[in-house]
């Protein structure tokens, strides 16, 4: 199939997907106009139909999907019809995105470096303002929004997801230094870097500054492999260096690091709250729910309000009041789906981590690795930050991977000819 080349329509949809991901970390709500638009295009200049190159894009394709359709199928047993629709729209993001990079296409789709630099543009700008946000309201009023979930209210994002996507930015600026030849271009990549270990630590989202952590002991072999020893150790130190530094400059996030473990020993009550003990109680809670309906769950629209009600039961009133969701993924879709559900689940993250290790990528093990993680403790696919974020880059990485896989399968066909 020929793709549709330099019309204003390929313009507009290549644009779309650039914008996306240009906004995601900015702010989340506006990617849907573009969404939306991007998948009509799609669907007209294919006339309305699905095709795949070859049986393993078809495989990977409903194995990206088969979670969205098992969710759409809870909503014929759901009581709350309403926040059942809710949440299918919400999650339409995990059907369009595995169509439009893994499907065979007519309309040529813009490169993926291209993707994942408007990707990292977009979190340079969000560090920006968030900097800039902070530091008006601080000399303003004298309140400090540094390390508080209150710094990122203004772009309706929760700091641990945001966290979470600047640790994927490090991945990206990470392959690209090991790939550079230029100085500056390095020093430009190594200052990016720098700025978004900054706002992870500003965030003091406390799970992906692990992740971070685990990240940056990886990246020096990794790294290393391209042959610029003497100057990946230089950037290796000076990255130590701004962490070490990092926790100098701001206590209060090295406070909520060392106190992980009075947090977790401490028990459970309306004055000593805490957001670890929070979550084991409600961990506790979602666990009594799955157990007493396992099979087919509650219902896309009722896993929720099964868990306030539970909550009102066992008297645990922070939760109820904050109206908090089981905040942990597996949990959260076995109250909705139950066991095919977690099934599905399981399979969707163990397709991406196979193929990482399979075809030696690392950023899509990277990816793949921190969003799993992050759904120990978040319910991911419960947000448009969440859901459309793992759709979108998951998407893109396994498109980027069956296309390196076909390129050396025809290298290596060629190679045979040519003996």
């Amino acid at each position: 199939m020929k793709p549709i080349l330099n019309t204003p329509i390929e313009f507009i949809f290549s644009w779309c997907l650039i914008a996306i991901s240009f906004l995601l970390p900015i702010h989340t709500g506006y990617t849907g106009i573009f969404m939306v638009t991007a998948f009509i295009i799609w669907l007209w200049a294919n006339h309305f139909r699905i095709s795949f190159l070859n049986k393993v894009n078809r495989n990977i394709f409903f194995s990206c999907i088969a979670l969205a359709l098992v969710y759409a199928a809870a909503l014929f047993y759901s009581a709350n019809q309403n926040e059942a629709v809710r949440k299918l729209v919400l999650r339409i993001s995990m059907f369009i995105f595995p169509l439009v990079f893994l499907a065979e296409s007519k309309i040529k789709l813009p490169k993926i470096n291209t993707l994942l630099t408007a990707f990292i543009a977009g979190g340079i700008l969000c560090a920006l303002l968030l900097i800039i946000h902070g530091g008006i309201i601080y000399l303003k009023n004298g309140e400090n929004l540094f390390a508080t979930r209150r710094l990122t209210i203004f772009l309706k994002i929760n700091p641990a997801y945001l966290s979470l996507y600047f640790v994927l930015m490090i991945s990206i600026l990470a392959k690209n230094i090991s790939l550079s030849n230029s100085i500056i271009k390095t020093s430009c990549y190594v200052a990016a870097v720098l700025l978004f270990i900054f706002m992870i630590f500003i965030l003091a989202a406390r799970q992906q500054i692990f992740i971070l952590l685990l990240l940056l002991i990886l990246l020096p072999p990794t790294l290393i492999v391209k042959k610029k020893k003497i100057l990946i150790t230089l950037y290796s130190g000076l990255i130590v260096a701004s962490l070490i530094a990092l926790l100098f400059l701001f206590p209060s996030t090295k406070s909520r690091l060392e106190n992980i473990g009075n947090e977790i020993s401490t028990p459970y009550s309306y004055n000593t709250v805490n957001s670890i003990n929070e979550r084991i109680v409600i961990w506790k809670a979602a666990s009594k729910l799955f157990f007493r309906q396992p099979i087919f769950g509650y219902g896309t629209g009722d896993d929720n309000d099964v868990l306030f009600q539970e909550y009102k039961i066992e008297h645990l009133d922070w939760p109820l009041t904050d109206r908090l969701n089981a905040h942990n993924q597996l949990l959260q879709t076995s109250l909705a789906t139950g066991i095919l559900g977690i099934f599905f689940l399981l399979m969707l993250f163990a397709v991406s981590l196979y193929h990482s290790i399979k075809g030696k990528n690392f950023l899509l093990g990277v990816f793949i690795t921190s969003f799993i993680l992050s759904t120990l403790t978040e319910s991911m696919f419960e947000t448009e930050a969440g859901v459309v974020y793992f759709s979108l880059f998951n998407s893109i990485m396994l498109a980027a991977y069956l296309k390196q896989r076909s390129s050396n399968r025809e290298q290596a066909n060629n190679q045979k000819e040519f003996i």
